[in-house]
């Protein structure tokens, strides 16, 4: 007589990238019981999360899990889900490796900065390509480790705006990083209001003051205001709704009334103060870490489609210039990068 069968093991969710976002969802999905595999290029955090498992710390609270991690090419087998949490500019680097292993009916959630889906699409097929909005602030503090920050807003969408079973389950699973994640029927509307909110951070990061200190500073009011109408003109010329996150409000931006900027500035200080991570991820990079941001990849998409309605960005593209201009050590942070680019601004008026 048989004994009873044992059911088969549920597929693992593969978090490709083990960086800040992808070790906090590999550590929130673990403690939860989903099996997960982390895929990492660095090998002495995948040696040491095998070894010593994955330690989250953060919000008030440290554990240690102990899921699977490897390097890419070891990854066997295909797989239906993939959370892929690379910065932008390792997108197609990363997708090459990733088409090998997802399965037909699989998808690639894009949890990165930027707008990043199409490329993804190009390479996955838009079928395959699963659009997500991700504003948690967390950084890898040692190899196995990570630190999450601010608890920020998470949501999930099909890429063309339908609903879906499917991305009602994505969101289920990143409740375990943002108890509030969500599907959405308009991520495009939400990838923009983070891209806008994304160069007053990239702005902060010519600077050595807290995030919050730079978005409360009365003087850099013109200029914020002006950066974030750059990336707001170029949606509206793509007839995309921009979604407000976080404190940040689009429509307070647009509007003629500085007092209304002046709000929505003060609820995103508000929420950056509130975070154990008080520096950007890019001035991290540039200042700590001493490395190539994904900056200019964020952006390269808005530019060109800028160009293609014929619409000029000066100042998110002297931003980009400036941050380059620090990655290769001809200029160092501080207080005059923002009056230069509140001079170009200006020039402009």
């Amino acid at each position: 007589m048989q004994g009873p069968q044992q059911a088969e093991p549920a597929p693992p969710a593969v978090i490709w990238g083990g960086g800040a976002i992808g070790a906090s969802l590999a550590g929130m999905l673990a403690r939860a019981g989903h099996p997960v595999l982390l895929v990492d290029l660095d090998r002495a955090h995948v040696a040491a999360v095998n070894r010593l498992g994955l330690t989250v710390a953060g919000r008030g609270d440290s554990f240690t899990v102990r899921p699977r991690a490897c390097l890419p090419d070891a990854v066997r087998g295909r797989h239906e889900t993939v959370f892929l949490c690379v910065k932008a500019h390792q997108t197609e680097a990363a997708m090459r490796d990733v088409t090998r292993v997802l399965s037909e009916t699989g998808a690639v959630i894009s949890m990165q900065n930027g707008l990043c889906e199409e490329l993804i699409a190009r390479a996955a097929g838009p079928v395959r390509t699963v659009g997500a909005m991700v504003n948690v602030g967390a950084y890898r503090t040692e190899p196995g480790a990570v630190l999450i920050g601010n608890p920020g807003r998470i949501v999930v969408g099909e890429i063309d705006g339908r609903t879906s079973p499917r991305v009602e389950g994505f969101a289920a699973m990143l409740r375990q990083l943002d108890p509030a994640a969500a599907a959405t029927g308009n991520v495009r509307g939400f990838l923009w209001g983070k891209l806008a909110y994304s160069v007053l951070i990239k702005a902060s990061a010519l600077d050595d003051a807290a995030v919050s200190a730079f978005l409360s500073d009365p003087r850099r009011l013109a200029l914020q205001r002006a950066l974030v109408r750059e990336v707001l003109a170029v949606a509206a010329a793509e007839g995309i709704a921009v979604e407000a996150l976080d404190g940040f409000e689009p429509a307070a931006f647009a509007a003629a009334d500085a007092t209304a900027t002046r709000r929505s500035l003060d609820r995103m200080a508000g929420f950056f103060s509130q975070s154990a991570k008080p520096q950007s991820t890019i001035w991290q990079d540039l200042k700590v870490l001493r490395r190539k941001t994904d900056a200019a990849a964020q952006l390269e998409p808005m530019f060109d489609i800028a160009r293609r309605h014929g619409l000029g960005v000066p100042l998110c593209r002297h931003l980009i210039d400036q941050i380059t201009a620090i990655e290769t050590g001809t200029a160092t942070t501080g207080p005059q990068l923002l009056d230069s680019l509140d001079h170009k601004r200006t020039q402009r008026s």
